[in-house]
């Protein structure tokens, strides 16, 4: 539990500076933006339509805001119908009292919690249970017998009550009251199957996915990120850019740390097309911007190096090492600057280093093996090639 533990508490004081990161909105706004989560919670339960995998959530800054007043009308009746349960003689109701408070308690962590996601359908998946323990009490209240066989013959079934032979007949025939629960039953269960049906082609690709999501939640940064950087995947560079650009003028779109992610998302799609002057700009900016981006000045190195310019290469794959000691790419990079000037020993040194981190890299390995045929050593290591 301990070797568990303490690894993610470190991280987290490391990347966090603190065991909990500083949270963006005050526990009043939390309570006041998680009440229509609630009811949003409640409403997909019965009326799954409009499901997305990144849904826009405002943010409330008082009480009197008609969603949040209204949601809170809505949550007290809730309340007031699980104690009502709660007080009944019958059994069952108690049971579907506790999951009415079991809805409450599965949700708690995200109602004091503020998330960067306010609402995510996931999240109620326990807590959705209070709907088909509801509906199953429901159903055995109705006591519609389903046992077969069907029989042609006319039979005189006793009070429904009583029990009986012969559901199907019973389910059919003109005296009994509460098909129309039945049909309904069927319906439901049809209508969810179509909706589920629906929902796995909209998550057959990461395009579909995020097209969805922005159709949806044309509000939400976070898809159209995830879009542009589907487009990206798909070398389709122009919709990519466009999708970041809306990302950007979003008023979701973060603090200066999330921004200078999406700037570098930009950066990589301008190289990827070859605009290097454009892709530059955005690499400078996103190094401004969060200095401890180690990627940036990578990118910026590749450039640099693929001009020609080796000192300017030389020193940005530096500062990636400054910031990221383990990057195994940036001292493969500077080992073939050097391979190029002729200073084989320092180049075979930092190939030695990349190889140190990623035993793996055949590229590091196949420059070394190179380098120590020319010098009379046939192997990187004890004496034979590696294969």
């Amino acid at each position: 539990m301990l070797a568990v533990v303490v690894p993610a508490l470190i991280i987290r004081i490391i990347y966090w500076g603190g065991v909990v990161p500083s949270f963006k909105r005050s526990p009043l706004v939390q309570l006041y933006t998680s009440l229509p989560v609630l009811v949003k919670h409640l409403r997909f339960f019965v009326f799954p339509v409009g499901l997305n995998v990144e849904h826009y959530s405002e943010i409330y800054r008082s009480f009197f805001a008609w969603p949040v007043a209204g949601s809170a009308v809505v949550i007290l009746l809730y309340i007031l119908l699980a104690v009502l349960a709660f007080r009944t003689r019958s059994t069952e109701w108690k049971v579907v009292s506790f999951f009415m408070i079991w809805f409450f308690i599965v949700l708690l962590p995200t109602i004091v919690i503020p998330l960067n996601a306010i609402f995510q359908e996931n999240r109620g998946y326990l807590a959705v249970i209070v709907f088909p323990v509801f509906a199953g009490v429901m159903l055995n209240k109705i006591k519609i017998p389903l046992n077969p066989p069907f029989s042609m013959v006319e039979i005189n079934y006793p009070p429904l009550e009583k029990g009986g032979e012969g559901g199907f007949e019973r389910l059919f025939s003109s005296k009994v009251r509460n098909y129309a629960s039945v049909v309904i039953l069927i319906i439901l269960v049809l209508s969810y199957g179509a909706g589920t049906i629906y929902r796995n082609s909209v998550w057959r690709n990461g395009m579909s996915l995020w097209s969805d999501a922005v159709a949806k939640s044309p509000q939400s940064s976070r898809a159209h990120i995830n879009l542009g950087t589907e487009y990206s995947r798909l070398g389709r560079n122009e919709k990519a850019i466009e999708s970041f650009l809306k990302a950007l003028r979003l008023p979701d779109s973060g603090n200066s740390m999330e921004k200078a992610n999406v700037h570098y998302n930009i950066g990589t799609v301008y190289q990827q097309m070859g605009r290097v002057d454009m892709a530059m700009n955005e690499y400078k900016f996103v190094a401004e911007t969060n200095p401890q981006d180690f990627r940036p000045w990578y990118n910026l190195g590749v450039i640099y190096q693929q001009n020609g310019d080796a000192e300017a290469a030389m020193m940005a794959y530096e500062m990636v090492i400054t910031r990221n000691p383990s990057h195994f790419k940036s001292y493969h990079n500077i080992g073939l600057l050097y391979n190029n000037r002729g200073e084989t020993t320092l180049a075979a040194e930092y190939y030695r280093k990349a190889l140190s981190i990623n035993p793996d890299y055949a590229r590091s390995r196949v420059n070394l093996e190179e380098i120590y045929k020319q010098e009379g050593n046939p192997s990187v290591t004890g004496g034979k090639l590696s294969p």
